[in-house]
């Protein structure tokens, strides 16, 4: 009998959660001790890649919509559902089962040979480390590889959280910053019930897959919006509890609901396309990587990316993705993690100086424009001084909403911004730090009547600050005729800068880049690959 699609969204994630090595879900052993899986000599080239995308959590109850006929499904449990409106709530019995792995280090696919004397090393002190796999090996059609896989080197699993602090704390005393993550083992113990205006309600045991032709519309508690879907996903119990719903779905599919919430589709079709590889090559990127332990890929909010179901999709977003299907930027072997931001100010930014982790080589801030730049980097005062207080020629200088930017605060309604996350008082000086390529600081110090307080690293600085819109900016101050003092920001850019510069792509695409144009201008060393 054939296995329909969401019965097979239910097996896909019983094979994750459980640990089975499965191929139909691209999961690997999650407890793998000793050496990494070999890589097959010639892996069949997927053609179907699936993205398990977590829709959303309802703590209690969520409404629901179809607009035809559709079926839920556990086991040989079986319950139809006529069209129409429905409140699905969760009674939990047993919460999922959990456990608590603690992780020293991390290595790429390529690093067999250091992971191996790692494991060694970590045997010899008295562990028994597992390796943990994440990411996923993908092949292109000319047969190159994008592997994006990474074993992290787990030295502790526990079954309580509170057991993780004293083993974090010895290994700090080696200078090993160690970090953990909560993995769900199985699904718990939970029903839910159906119900509708005049109609006893229906219950089904959880885990259960939802099998409809039609579209559904799922409203979350606290959403503004119902989320419009396809009729096949699965309902089950989330790893803290509450009804979860999650799809598979296949990548092109998931991208329509992404691309149109990443780039206006009012926009040059050559910059849609740059956004279209980039967005594709994120994702591919980050397949099986932070929620891969909770049983998903992505959410549907910022903290992954936005997906907006069916509500904006068609037209333009949809034609960039289709003439750009399968295309992702590669470089040495691996799909390139492409991120963007709205404006980078004209000068986009180092990823070492806006994030923690190594510096990537795709990553490099680089002068945003034709021709030679106006400064080496823009890493003094005088350089940035002169950049933010111009107009200054770029490819994103067009938008000038973001380009270009001034906030002024009075010290009382600075320290209230500060003091929301330093207690520094009343404050009296910001000092700028050091400086990245495109002149973002890395660090600012605050003094206020009550004490310093040194702010490092791209986003902290920018809320510290009362929400810049970056942290290009230079500082200066004045008294009022009543000696009240006030601070102002005069800065460039939106976004912390790094990789494609949306407004730069614009700016480029209405000169006549194209697409491959845009990409190579804001990816160092990249390589355009059609997997597809």
């Amino acid at each position: 009998m054939a296995i329909s699609s969401a019965r097979l969204t239910a097996i896909r994630r019983w094979a994750c959660l459980s640990g089975t090595l499965f191929i139909l879900c691209g999961c690997a052993h999650t407890g793998l001790a000793g050496p990494p899986p070999e890589r097959p000599a010639k892996p069949a080239i997927d053609r179907s890649i699936t993205v398990a995308v977590q829709y959303g959590i309802a703590a209690k109850s969520l409404s629901l919509h179809t607009q035809a006929p559709a079926v839920l499904l556990h086991g040989k449990e079986r319950i139809e559902l006529e069209a129409g409106a429905w409140t699905v709530s969760i009674e939990t019995k047993r919460l999922p089962k959990t456990r608590f792995s603690v992780y020293a280090k991390a290595f790429l696919s390529n690093e067999d040979a250091l992971l191996q004397a790692y494991l060694g090393q970590m045997r010899q002190q008295g562990f028994q480390p597992e390796v943990h796999v994440f990411g996923r090996h993908f092949e292109g059609l000319n047969g190159a590889d994008a592997d994006n896989r990474q074993y992290w080197v787990a030295l502790g699993i526990f079954d309580r959280e509170s057991s993780v602090a004293p083993l974090k704390a010895q290994l700090g005393k080696q200078s090993i910053w160690a970090w953990h993550r909560e993995e769900k083992r199985d699904e718990g113990v939970a029903v839910m019930h159906l119900r509708r205006d005049g109609a006893p309600a229906r219950t089904i045991a959880l885990p259960a897959a939802f099998e409809g032709t039609g579209e559904v519309a799922l409203r979350f508690e606290g959403a503004k919006e119902a989320l419009r879907v396809g009729g096949d996903f699965q309902f089950a119990q989330a790893m803290k509890g509450g009804l979860e719903a999650v799809a598979t779905l296949e990548i092109e599919r998931y991208l329509k609901g992404v691309l149109p919430y990443e780039m206006p589709a009012s926009w040059p079709v050559e910059a849609l396309k740059a956004q279209a590889v980039a967005a594709r090559s994120e994702v591919l990127a980050n397949l099986a990587g932070k929620h891969k332990l909770e049983g998903f890929d992505f959410c549907t909010k910022e903290h992954c990316r936005v997906y907006g179901g069916f509500a904006l999709q068609g037209g333009a977003t949809d034609a960039a993705l289709a003439d750009t299907r399968g295309a992702i930027l590669v470089s040495e072997g691996r799909a390139v993690p492409t991120v963007f931001s709205a404006n980078c100010g004209g000068w986009t930014e180092n990823n070492d100086t806006v994030w923690a982790g190594p510096a990537q080589a795709t990553l490099r801030g680089r002068y945003d424009g034709d021709g030679k730049a106006p400064y080496a980097t823009l890493g003094s005062e005088s350089a940035v001084k002169q950049w933010v207080g111009g107009a200054g020629s770029a490819w994103c200088a067009d938008a000038s909403a973001n380009h270009r930017w001034t906030r002024d605060f009075s010290a009382a309604e600075l320290s209230v911004a500060v003091n929301k996350s330093h207690a520094v008082g009343t404050v009296r000086q910001v000092t700028c730090g050091n400086r990245g390529v495109s002149g973002r600081l890395k660090s600012v110090q605050i003094k206020g009547d009550k004490g310093t307080v040194t702010v490092e690293k791209e986003l902290p600085i920018r809320r510290a600050l009362g929400g810049l819109p970056s942290a290009l900016f230079t500082v200066s101050t004045w008294k009022d005729k009543a000696g009240g003092l006030h601070f102002r920001f005069q800065g460039a850019g939106r976004g912390h800068g790094v990789g494609l510069c949306q407004a730069g792509a614009k700016g480029m695409s209405l000169k006549g880049g194209t697409y491959s144009a845009i990409l190579s201008h804001y990816f160092t060393g990249i390589e355009l690959q059609r997997l597809y």
